[in-house]
């Protein structure tokens, strides 16, 4: 079996490498995404902070007013983050 010249190795080297990292980037970034519990990444971010603001308040008429809003407008991205919050707010105990 014939080996590389010392120049390819080291460029295979650097190229897996560089693979590597990437893959590791993205799995870190997707776990984030679980661990914070939220995908929200199609959700503006206008309207992210106003219902992170009424969870903060635990105003849960508010929390309801946005997903009455999200259903008229048919916009379930919306909708699930709002029912998401509604439940670790404790809207629906």
């Amino acid at each position: 079996m014939s080996e590389l010249p010392p120049s390819t190795t080291k460029t295979t080297n650097n190229s897996g490498r560089a693979i590597l990292i990437v893959g590791s980037v993205l799995v870190v970034l997707a776990v984030l995404g679980v661990a914070l519990g939220r995908d929200g990444g199609d959700v503006d971010r206008v309207v992210r902070d106003r219902i992170d603001e009424l969870s903060a308040n635990e105003d849960c008429l508010g929390l309801q007013a946005e997903f009455d809003t999200a259903d008229r407008n048919n916009n379930a991205k919306v909708m699930d983050l709002v029912d998401e919050v509604m439940r670790s707010t404790g809207c629906y105990d």
